[in-house]
């Protein structure tokens, strides 16, 4: 009877375990204060477009990757991004859009009151968009695809650094982030980028410490040639 209770007793304590959350999860809710930024030349001037993230727009990370109870070390667990867009083009149409982008990957640490992103992480878009005017057919649905072409811009060929997310003392908001590049333009600059919070914390920069090591690496090569085929550092004949 004992031992009956024993078992029935650690099952329910299991089953508490499993379904308490997990208060390693953030999930942060970007509908409406994170954006999609877009330049274009295709567009008249000033060809700047601005549309935030539609209702259902969520960002997760696990803030315990490695699992030892201790919050600093975070992964992307996933990203859904609904965005519904129009761009006006003046004499030549118009072009609305209606898709969603999903994120994939990326690690980091929390640092300072954010994160700062150490891995990129890689977004794809499905969804569908439709011209108006002279461009193209009228009222037609194509595969959104193809409107970087339209707006003469194309996705990046590697994953996107994400740099630094700004949060708030309860971690339950990103205030700000850097520039996610989503698609890129003439001599490969940015033409198309994500924000995650409303304060524009401009494009990415190598991390201070991957610039350290390549410095150090290139001092090692100098110094090995310095003494020459045959010796080690510290010894001289």
């Amino acid at each position: 009877m004992i031992r009956s209770l024993a078992v029935l007793v650690g099952v329910v304590g299991l089953l508490a375990v499993a379904n308490t959350p997990r208060a390693a999860l953030l999930v942060f809710d970007v509908s409406g204060t994170g954006s999609v930024n877009e330049i274009s030349g295709f567009a008249p001037p000033p060809g700047y477009f601005i549309s935030a993230f539609g209702p259902g727009s969520s960002v997760s990370v696990e803030t315990d990757t490695n699992g030892d109870s201790i919050v600093g070390d975070v992964s992307l667990l996933g990203g859904t991004l609904n965005t519904s867009r129009f761009f006006e083009l003046g004499a030549l149409g118009a072009i609305s859009t209606n898709s969603v982008a999903f994120m994939t990957g990326g690690e980091g640490a929390l640092i300072d009151g954010g994160i700062v992103w150490s891995s990129p992480t890689s977004f794809s878009e499905v969804g569908t968009f439709r011209c108006f005017g002279a461009i193209c057919e009228n009222g037609v649905d194509h595969p959104i695809g193809g409107w970087l072409a339209l707006m003469s811009i194309e996705p990046p060929t590697d994953p996107t650094p994400l740099g630094r997310w700004d949060l708030d003392a309860a971690m339950s908001t990103i205030l700000g982030s850097s520039r996610a590049i989503s698609a890129l333009g003439a001599a490969g600059s940015p033409a198309s980028w994500y924000l995650f919070g409303s304060n524009d914390l401009g494009f990415p920069v190598p991390e201070p410490g991957a610039f350290a090591l390549v410095l150090i690496g290139l001092g090692g090569l100098a110094l090995r040639r310095c003494k020459g085929p045959g010796q080690s550092p510290g010894r001289s004949d």
